[in-house]
């Protein structure tokens, strides 16, 4: 066959009239075998879809997606699947400028026909599932790189409901504290004891928000992206607590006995002299102020932007932000709390606050959520995975609690000092004690018992439910940390102690509901967020 006469390619011919050996195939035919029926096909350079893309296509082609593209181009499209992991050639992001720019006949094309070391897959995808996979690789590039403008105004930011819930806790919050200030012409005294009562709490729920914010943003995971606006809300809402701040200063010759003549060590009259006790609270809230400005602002440029590096500065300050938060935290736990009594001190007093503040938080986001699922967007996204996450967290942090609280009072007791056993006495005498069998039984067994139901966790009604008799008994919980000094042996309970949070907790809800309803509900500029809203695999 070598020494056959014949053509070689490409040389010339003097049989054919246009002096060529090689001939062109005739018009219109196709070599054999190879037609295929592929009525959506479409040429390399068209950039549009000839389907409708619809809800239902984006979920088919993710699951043809997962089946035949994960294993290399990886969940994400980030070129990190489960084959280039073990030693193989790893194909390109999706995310890189080239292939965001690339247009959906080029995909078809590369599905089709192949390119470089990826073989053709059109024996296995058939035409229509081919473009289910292309719509749902432009959501993962999307998922990335969207910025909000590329999305409806409207799609994620709260209802008109938001409004109507804003005025009725300001008109709630209003009236009561009203009925507060006639009450402070009666008896100032009682007015800042629960004046500090109510400050506490709702300052507490803020840091709290703050808190776990910041624990996202350190360690990830889909828990905290459905809550994150919640949280930001709850901790803009710090300004408002420092403002509530000042009564409280000027009302404090009818809280702290310190502030009279007091037979106390000299180091001890130093640090509550009142400047420093001002100059203390004022740093405090330049601390919180400043963490929760910086993370809100840069939580909001990343739903303009979508700027993947916003993500490493939030964890960047989230790490020495809750260092700062534990110091502070403790230290005004100190100031606010503790100096209630001057000659009692307790090392683990300040964990103990900063555990509750953080319990209250996710107990009352976890309420919010739940409410805020009754209407759109959060109705079509929120799913049962991400309330089992809440709930195993609520849990979490219940438990914190009790063994804090357990701890305190299993060392206070063993060592039986004249110094800290008072504090106890005081809360086990007259009526007292009964508050303190309440908070065992409603603010940690039955939350604990309830919450082990996995059930429970994931249906978010019953949840909602748990975590609001949380909400309830953390402020019984403060009640019991402050009001026995101010009667101590005899249990006293008065009409301001429940009209002053009341009345605190209004306002706060005002806010934190204006401060919700500016953005989104969800982080839209987030990365990770398509992927923490995808369906069960369960």
């Amino acid at each position: 066959m070598a020494d056959q006469p014949k053509y070689n390619p490409l040389t010339a011919s003097t049989f054919f009239d246009d002096g060529r050996s090689a001939r062109p195939l005739v018009v219109g035919t196709v070599p054999r075998g190879s037609l295929a029926e592929d009525n959506l096909n479409v040429p390399k350079d068209a950039n549009t879809f000839p389907i409708p893309v619809t809800r239902e296509l984006l979920a088919r082609g993710r699951e043809r997606f997962n089946i035949y593209c994960s294993v290399c181009h990886g969940l994400l499209g980030d070129g990190n699947g489960m084959v280039p992991r073990r030693g193989f050639r790893h194909p390109p992001s999706y995310h890189i400028d080239r292939l965001r720019e690339a247009t959906v006949g080029h995909f078809y094309d590369v599905i089709t026909n192949g390119f470089g070391a990826m073989p053709d897959y059109a024996a296995q995808v058939p035409p229509r599932d081919r473009w289910a996979i292309i719509a749902y690789i432009r959501a993962l590039q999307f998922s990335q790189h969207a910025t909000l403008a590329m999305i409806e105004p409207a799609a994620y930011m709260a209802g008109p409901e938001m409004n109507r819930l804003q005025w009725r806790a300001l008109w709630i919050g209003v009236a009561a504290l009203g009925l507060c200030i006639l009450g402070a012409f009666r008896s100032p005294a009682q007015f800042f004891h629960s004046y500090l009562l109510a400050f506490l709490f709702w300052t507490g729920m803020a840091l709290g928000c703050l808190a776990i914010a910041m624990l996202h943003h350190l360690t990830g995971g889909s828990w905290g992206m459905v809550i994150r606006r919640l949280l930001e809300s709850g901790s803009r809402t710090l300004p408002l607590m420092a403002l509530l701040f000042v009564p409280l200063f000027f009302g404090r010759h009818w809280i702290y006995s310190w502030t009279q003549p007091m037979n106390l060590p000299r180091q001890q009259l130093e640090y509550l002299d009142v400047r420093f006790f001002l100059t203390r609270a004022v740093l405090y809230f330049l601390v919180w102020l400043a963490l929760a400005h910086w993370l809100g602002k840069w939580s909001h440029e990343q739903d303009r932007t979508g700027d993947r590096r916003l993500l490493l500065k939030m964890q960047w300050l989230s790490a020495p932000g809750l260092a700062l938060y534990g110091l502070t935290g403790t230290f005004a736990a100190v100031d606010w709390m503790m100096s209630l009594e001057p000659r009692w001190y307790s090392s683990i007093f300040g964990l103990l606050v900063i555990g509750g503040q953080v319990l209250s938080a996710m107990a009352f986001v976890i309420v919010a959520l739940v409410l805020l699922t009754a209407y759109q967007p959060l109705g079509r996204v929120l799913q049962p995975r991400h309330m089992h996450n809440l709930g195993k967290l609520l849990l979490a942090f219940v438990m914190i609690w009790a063994y804090l609280s357990f701890s305190q009072l299993l060392i206070m007791w063993s060592g039986n000092l004249p110094e800290e056993i008072p504090w106890y006495l005081h809360r086990l005498e007259g009526g007292w004690r009964w508050v303190g069998v309440l908070l065992i039984l409603f603010h940690f067994a039955l939350p604990f018992f309830l919450l082990l139901s996995r059930d429970l966790k994931r249906t978010g009604p019953k949840l909602a439910l748990l975590a609001m008799l949380v909400v309830v008994m953390r402020m019984v919980d403060l009640f019991w940390l402050t009001a026995p000094e101010f009667s101590p042996g005899r249990f006293h309970i008065h009409w301001m102690d429940i009209a002053a949070p009341v009345g605190m907790g209004g306002v706060w809800l005002a806010v934190f509901a204006w401060h919700l309803k500016t953005r989104p509900l969800l982080p839209v500029g987030d990365p990770y967020l398509a992927v923490v809203l995808e369906g069960e695999h369960e």
